[in-house]
């Protein structure tokens, strides 16, 4: 089972696709999945304001 990034909860995320998003129930923290095998999670960067741009 793959773990949590931030705070290390074991994540049950049964079959999972690339660049799918879970979130993780102890921390709530919203995670990419960017690796199918293994899995592997990575914590999403904060949505910016992109001011018109």
């Amino acid at each position: 089972m793959p773990l949590c990034p931030i705070c290390g909860n074991e994540l049950n995320v049964g079959d999972v696709e690339l660049h799918e998003i879970v979130e993780c129930p102890r921390c709530g923290a919203e995670l990419e999945v960017v690796n199918v095998n293994p899995i592997h999670l990575e914590e999403l960067p904060p949505i910016e304001e992109d001011w018109g741009e």
